[in-house]
């Protein structure tokens, strides 16, 4: 949200008046514009830096996002190693079953079918144990992806509301000084047109 005012401090100190022999003191008119210039100089500073944090926080959203997307890529890439690894292992397990049943041609055909169904078993079990553990670290990857980018939304919301409303609250101050600033100077030029009208009489 990008917010401009009307008025600078150096406007306010630049600000030439109209002398008269009975106006105000120089002295005193000088120095409430030095004041009123310093404490516009120090509302402009503030709504600065309310947009640094409003950019920061939105920054701050962004980089958590891409983050949170790292780390469920990672997770699912790390799942399907796992059950890769798995398979290969079920693989190599039929297969040593395999040849070994082969060399022993005077076993039993019995024997080599129990052989069969254990090494079957095993490399069940293996591939279950295999994709229960991959679906776990997946489903832990993403709970942890998914609650850090809520708090990461949450964070972001709150310092982006909570800039905005300085920004607001800021906004209201300089519009309030620089009603106090016209009026002020209305009431200079008004005293001013009073005293040479009283001169001129």
């Amino acid at each position: 949200m990008v917010v401009t005012t009307g008025i600078q401090g150096r406007t306010v100190r630049r600000h030439a008046f109209m002398t008269s022999k009975r106006g105000y003191n120089p002295v005193e008119v000088d120095q409430f514009i030095e004041e009123l210039a310093a404490a516009i100089d120090r509302l402009q500073e503030k709504l600065a830096e309310c947009r640094e944090n409003e950019r920061a926080a939105l920054l701050l959203l962004k980089n958590t996002s891409d983050q949170a997307e790292e780390l469920l890529v990672e997770a699912k890439a790390e799942a399907e190693h796992i059950r890769t690894e798995a398979n290969d292992l079920a693989e190599s397990t039929k297969a040593e079953a395999l040849a070994e049943a082969l060399e022993s041609r005077e076993a039993t055909l019995q024997w080599v079918d129990a052989l069969r169904e254990e090494t079957a078993v095993a490399a069940a079990e293996s591939n279950q144990r295999a994709q229960a553990e991959a679906t776990a670290i997946l489903e832990k990857a993403e709970l942890q992806a998914t609650a850090l980018t809520c708090e990461a939304i949450a964070r972001a919301g709150q310092i982006v509301a909570d800039a905005e409303q300085e920004a607001v609250d800021t906004i209201q101050r300089i519009e309030e000084a620089q009603q106090v600033m016209a009026f002020q100077a209305e009431r200079l030029r008004t005293g001013s047109q009073l005293m040479n009208e009283m001169a001129t009489e």
